[in-house]
């Protein structure tokens, strides 16, 4: 880090982070239909079956922390439509 103090220019070490960086969790399509079991065992295969009529729309699953529904669109860009936590809780984009 370089500051500069009344015209003149020091190197100094860079300030510590008080935060822990904290490495993306990430979970198995079998990890997450297990832990969506544990809620509702009728729930799996109906959001397979949802999850597979989408991939026929251009829309794929991807398990991160939850499982994230993205699309490619024809600019280039990935759009994350919304995503399922493996709770049960819903998030659309608001776009």
């Amino acid at each position: 880090m370089i500051l500069i103090d009344d015209q003149r220019a020091k190197v100094v070490p860079p300030p510590r982070a008080d935060r822990v960086q904290v490495a993306e969790t990430t979970i198995t399509e079998e990890q997450f239909y297990e832990a969506i079991a544990a809620l509702d065992r009728s729930v799996p295969d109906k959001l397979k079956l949802f999850v597979a009529k989408l991939q026929d729309r251009g829309v794929r699953a991807d398990f991160r922390a939850s499982l994230n529904l993205m699309l490619d669109i024809p600019t280039g860009s990935t759009v994350n439509l919304g995503y399922i936590q493996k709770d049960g809780a819903i998030w659309t984009s608001g776009r």
